[in-house]
């Protein structure tokens, strides 16, 4: 069975935030997060465990939208209303569904 998350993109730190499990996740050169390497092995740093070098580079607007993420996302993923929520923020938020194989 597939499985399907959805991720929000922080392109001002090439990373992605499962929106499930507030992991972050590497974006990779085709613009897809990081999220297994060729071992099969989650790639992810959990939310808690950023380095402060990775909060002093996101955008204002990515903060924003992580800010939101983390409020809304802790029990799931997002609603559309919720998404909507933070498409409001100015600039819209890039969300990436993913889907395993």
């Amino acid at each position: 069975m597939k499985e399907r998350k959805l991720f929000l993109h922080c392109p001002s730190v090439g990373s992605f935030v499962d929106t499930s499990n507030l992991m972050v996740y590497p974006e990779l050169a085709n613009g897809k997060p990081e999220y297994n390497n060729n071992n099969n092995e989650l790639v992810g740093v959990d939310f808690m465990d950023l380095s402060s070098e990775w909060w002093e580079k996101l955008s204002e607007q990515d903060f924003y939208n992580v800010d939101v993420v983390d409020f809304y996302g802790m029990n799931g993923s997002l609603e559309e209303d919720e998404k909507e929520y933070i498409e409001d923020g100015g600039v819209p938020a890039k969300f990436l569904i993913w889907e395993s194989v």
